[in-house]
């Protein structure tokens, strides 16, 4: 099971529809909601962090979760959850320049990135990012705009990756093969490797029960030769016009 850390991302759906089409079950939890322990007992096979307002040390058990499941579990972040991973490991943060904030993306073509044109073309706008200056020596910048502006990190020795911008604002095809990227690099994980795990912080305090702790069920519909990315928002749509 994937699980997916919500930072209140409003197209978080398109996300959770995009990994279930690609063969993974996935269960959807808020990031001020669910606790390291409550992760610990669900065992994920990956973490995949989401998009958000505000900085990592703002988006709830983000950063906390990275430190402490980093070592056993591979790790997405998207947006706010790529800010998260750099925070985790030392990374700070700055604005992105408004003359940087083109679209194009150079990359490795390395791991997610494998068999994804480089230079890629995302849509992107000014926001915070992560700042290479005194970048953390644990983390290697994996992708950058022509201005030097860190889109993409990798964690060295863990199977840790953060992209600064959406899944949605790549072309559907290499959204796509990104995701499916990230699904190649999981691996059975034991139960002794999250037994032995000492969690890294004391638990936020929460009055709530999580609103998604009971993830809801998408039907993943036939393909008629449309991208992941194209039926995942697709599937988005049908459910906001089911909903009313």
């Amino acid at each position: 099971m994937i699980l997916i850390i919500d930072n209140e991302d409003p197209a978080i759906n398109v996300l959770a529809n995009a990994l279930r089409i690609g063969g993974a079950p996935v269960q959807v939890e808020a990031s001020t909601d669910i606790t390291l322990e409550a992760i610990r007992e669900l065992r994920p096979s990956g973490l995949v962090f989401s998009e958000g307002a505000g900085d990592p040390e703002d988006a709830g058990i983000a950063v906390p979760a990275i430190k402490s499941f980093a070592a056993v579990v591979p790790i997405l972040g998207v947006g706010l959850g790529h800010r998260a991973i750099g925070a985790a490991f030392g990374a700070s943060t700055t604005r992105q320049p408004e003359s940087d904030a083109t679209g194009t993306v150079q990359h490795d073509e390395r791991t997610v990135f494998h068999n994804i044109s480089t230079p890629l073309e995302v849509s992107s706008s000014p926001a915070p990012v992560l700042s290479d200056k005194e970048f953390p020596v644990a983390l290697e910048v994996s992708a950058r705009t022509p201005g030097g502006t860190v889109m993409g990190v990798r964690h060295r020795g863990f199977k840790t990756e953060g992209i600064q911008f959406r899944l949605e604002e790549m072309e559907p095809a290499q959204a796509e093969q990104l995701v499916r990227n990230w699904l190649n690099m999981l691996y059975d994980i034991h139960d002794e490797a999250f037994d032995q795990l000492r969690l890294t912080s004391p638990e936020p305090q929460t009055t709530q029960q999580s609103k998604n702790s009971e993830p809801e069920e998408t039907v993943i519909h036939e393909s008629g030769g449309k991208s992941m990315f194209e039926r995942a928002m697709e599937e988005e749509e049908r459910r906001k016009k089911n909903n009313g």
